[in-house]
C-alpha cells in the first residue's frame, strides 16, 4: 500500500560532516529513507575540504549501513523488503568537497566543530542557494581544566546566532545539539531523547521537525519566542545544556547520556 503523503526532503548535505555527529545523522537519515515508504530523500552527501577524505569517510559509513541492513534483513525486521534489496545494491551516502556538496542543496546540516565555522562559512557561502534550509548542530565548547563549558566569544551569544549573522539570507534552525554521537551511531537502538528545535522561520522549523522525526525514538520540543523575532536566542540555553551533558557523561563514565523530557499531557 502506498503512503497517503510522502515526506520529500530533496538533497541533504553535511559539509564538514566527517566527524562523529555527521556520521550518526547521515546514517540515521539514510536508514529512514530506505525503510520508510513515506520518506523520499534524493541524496545524502558528506562534505569535506578534502574530497578524498569525504569519499573515504563515506565508504566507512556505507559499510556500517550495509552491515546493519544485512543483519536486520536476516532478522526479518524490514517490511519493505524490495526497497531494502535496492539499497543494499547501491551506494547510500556520497562524498565530495564542501563547496560542491552545498550546491543546490535543499537542507544543509552543520555538524563540524564550532571553532571552524568562521573559516568554513566564507568558503561555501557563495555556493549556498537562498532557498536552502540550514540546520545548526554546533556548540561553542571549551575545555577548562577538564570541565567543559560553552563560550561563544563572537558577539552574538551563541553558535546559531553567529551562523545566522554570517548567512543572513538563509533560514537558520538550531537542532540536534543535545544528541550524543554514540547514540546516533548505534543503529540497532532507537534514540529515546528529546530534540529542541528553534529558529525564526516557521516553515523551516516545521521542516526540521519533520526531519527529526525520521530518527526512531526522537521526541521534539519547539522553542518559540512569543514575539516571533528572537527564536534563535534559545541557542544560548540549549548550548549550555550540551556542556552539562558532556560533564555528566564524563562523571558517570558514560557516552550516551541525553535529555528525555517527560510529563507530556498526551501521555498522562
Amino acid at each position: 500500500m502506498k503512503p497517503e503523503q510522502t515526506l520529500e526532503f530533496g538533497k541533504i548535505v553535511l559539509p564538514g560532516g566527517t566527524g562523529a555527529i555527521g556520521a550518526g545523522l547521515s546514517m540515521r537519515l539514510t536508514l529512514a529513507n530506505i525503510i520508510r515508504d513515506d520518506v523520499k530523500i534524493d541524496k545524502i552527501i558528506i562534505g569535506s575540504r578534502s574530497e578524498e577524505k569525504a569519499r573515504r569517510k563515506t565508504e566507512e559509513y556505507n559499510k556500517i549501513l550495509l552491515e546493519h541492513l544485512s543483519r536486520e534483513k536476516s532478522e526479518k525486521k524490514f517490511l519493505n523488503d524490495a526497497k531494502t534489496e535496492r539499497a543494499l545494491a547501491e551506494k547510500l551516502i556520497e562524498g565530495t568537497t564542501n563547496r560542491e556538496a552545498v550546491k543546490d542543496a535543499d537542507i544543509i546540516i552543520l555538524t563540524l566543530p564550532y571553532k571552524t565555522i568562521s573559516k568554513m562559512i566564507p568558503e561555501i557561502k557563495s555556493c549556498i542557494n537562498a532557498k536552502s534550509l540550514l540546520i545548526d548542530c554546533t556548540v561553542p565548547l571549551i575545555n577548562d581544566g577538564g570541565i567543559f563549558l560553552t563560550r561563544a566569544d563572537n558577539g552574538y551569544g551563541s553558535a546559531s546566532e553567529h551562523i545566522a549573522a554570517l548567512i543572513p539570507n538563509v533560514p537558520v534552525i538550531g537542532a540536534f545539539k543535545t544528541l550524543a554521537a554514540h547514540s546516533l551511531q548505534n543503529l540497532r537502538k532507537p534514540i529515546y531523547r528529546t530534540v529542541f528545535i528553534f529558529g525564526n522561520d516557521p516553515e523551516a522549523r516545521r521542516r526540521t521537525v519533520q526531519l527529526a522525526h525520521l530518527i526512531e525514538g526522537i521526541s521534539v520540543i519547539e522553542l518559540k519566542d512569543p514575539s516571533g523575532t528572537r527564536d534563535l536566542i534559545f541557542a544560548r540555553q540549549i548550548e549550555c545544556m550540551v556542556a552539562t551533558l558532556i560533564n555528566a557523561n564524563k562523571s558517570c563514565g558514560e557516552t550516551c547520556l541525553g535529555i528525555n523530557v517527560t510529563g507530556w499531557s498526551v501521555m498522562e
